[in-house]
This record gives structure tokens, sequence and C-alpha cells, in this order.
């Protein structure tokens, strides 16, 4: 018999395939065979008429074993009516505010502080599955790096921000190689005097985008999924802090586990303050952390 799974993610060219690698991920490391996944992808732009289409839709509880949401789309309002259609409903990412109250709701937390969260220990009424150890992606490991540093900080953030790092690393790291990867990349590459070190992707799917990982000493980036697949993959972070960001509590988090360390942060003028001290080229950096250990555990939610 079919299991049968609903998937709701947030996913636009604002928001980029984080939210979508991810779910991917976690749909593969459950491993069930015949899952019947159903998936909708959410904007700011077509919010109203998912909802309503959802509200239209008569769901039989018995039929649907997951609603698994990846969204900061949904309010809790929205998340708790759907939950009534569902047996077990899964909400993935930092749950910072979440105010979300079930018994068939289920939080997947994968951020590295989330066990020491103050928000976490007031949501007694919730099952959760906390931190790095459920992060649904393959460690591999690999000690020849060819590339020194790789920056992807997202669409959102100003050229001038990329340029400023650019500049500021070719300026202290003369001889080290950078890979630079952006929608705008042509714009960035024109702003460049001097680009003899550097390389300029436009666009990598998230295989091409896991080998330059792979391949890399440093990942700059503002937090996110592509976080925590460089901790997997043996590149360490450098985080660029913004206060306005749902990932600002992804980089507190993973310097304060001591998974990444912080490279500075955009000031409320949009500059940007580096605060990075020198960086040791010889050190690995690589963490004992064991990610995807404990994941199967989530294939219990199917089971019910």
């Amino acid at each position: 018999m079919h299991k049968k799974v609903l998937v709701i993610i947030d996913f636009s060219e604002k928001v980029g395939n984080g939210h979508k690698n991810r779910v991917n991920s976690i749909l593969k490391k459950l491993n069930i065979e015949q899952l019947d996944v159903q998936k909708i992808l959410l904007d700011y732009t077509n919010k109203e008429i998912v909802i309503n289409n959802l509200k239209e839709t008569h769901f039989r509880k018995e039929s649907y074993q997951l609603l698994l949401i990846d969204s900061f789309i949904l309010s809790d309002k929205e998340i708790i009516f759907l939950s009534n259609f569902f047996k077990n409903v899964l909400v993935i990412d930092d749950w910072i505010g979440r105010k979300l109250i079930g018994n068939n709701i289920y939080i997947l937390d994968w951020t590295a502080m989330a066990e020491r969260s103050p928000i976490h220990l007031s949501q007694k009424n919730l099952k959760k599955f906390l931190g790095l150890e459920y992060c649904p992606i393959e460690r591999k490991h690999s000690y020849k790096k060819t590339n020194d540093f790789l920056i992807h900080l997202g669409s959102n953030i100003k050229t001038s921000i990329y340029v400023d790092i650019i500049k500021y690393i070719s300026r202290k790291y003369s001889d080290k190689k950078i890979n630079i990867i952006d929608k705008k990349i042509i714009k960035i590459k024109e702003m460049i005097p001097s680009s003899k070190n550097c390389e300029f992707l436009d666009y990598l799917n998230e295989n091409e985008f896991k080998n330059y990982l792979l391949s890399s000493r440093f990942f700059i980036s503002t937090g996110g999924w592509s976080c925590y697949q460089a901790i997997s993959l043996n590149c360490f972070p450098l985080l660029i802090s913004l206060n306005d960001s749902n990932t600002y509590f992804d980089c507190y988090g993973i310097v304060f586990g001591g998974y990444g360390k912080a490279f500075g942060f955009i000031n409320e003028f949009d500059k940007l303050n580096i605060i990075s001290k020198d960086l040791d080229f010889q050190n690995n950096y690589l963490t004992a952390n064991k990610i995807g250990e404990k994941f199967l555990l989530l294939n219990k939610l199917l089971d019910k």
C-alpha cells in the first residue's frame, strides 16, 4: 500500500533552493518504498490560492500519513488548521517564535543550538527532533582541497557586499583561490579590477554545488541549509549575519556550537563589517559531529 505524503515548500527566486533541497534530502533519507509524494511550491504571490484550494479539498485523515511543511510563509494558524486533515505533521526548520499546538505536530529543528534554545524548552506540548544529528545529509570525507574560498550569499544580497568580500580576501590572502556563485555574477565580475584568482559562476545544480563545497576549505555564507551541507562536506562556514533574516539564528548557533566562525555582519546602513581574524589554512577545521545518524527515527511517523 502506498504511503501518501503532502509536502508544502517555500520556493521562489528570493527564497532560493534551500527549502526544496532540504525536503528532497529528507525524503531520500526516509528511504520508504511506495512513497506517494505530492509537492506544493509556495510563495507570497500564490499563498492565498494554495490555502483556499487546500480548504476546498476534502482530505480524509486516514489517507495521508504525513504532511511535511518547510515554510516560513505559512502561519501557525494555517499549520494548525491543516493538521486536522493528516495523521502526522512534520514542520521542518528552526521554529523560532512558532506557537504550534497539536498532538500530531512534530518539529524537526536542525539548527546547531536547538537543544540549548529557551524557546524549545517552553514548548513542552510538542514532540521534537533536535540538533545537527538529525540533519538529513550524508557526510563525506575529503582532504584534497583544490579551492580556498567558496562565496554564496543568496539572491537578496547586494552586489557591493560580494565585491567588498572579494577585495578583502584578495588583499589579505592574495595567493588563495576564490569561487563566487550568484545570479548577478556578470555585474560582480565587472566590478572586480583584478580577478586572476577568481572563478565566477552564475548557477550550480545541487550536485555541482556539493562538489564545490567538497573541494573548498571555507564557505562564506549568510546561513541556511547550504551551511549545514558545507559542515557535512568538510567545508568550514564563515558566517555573515543579517539581523532581519531568519538565518540569524543559524549563524549564531553554528558559531556558538563551534561548527563555523563569524566572518562579519551587514549593518543597518547595508554595509559590510568584517570581524574575521586570521584564518589557519593548515587546520582542517573538521568537527567530530556525526550528521544524519539518528534521522531514521522519523520513519516512525510514516508507520503510524
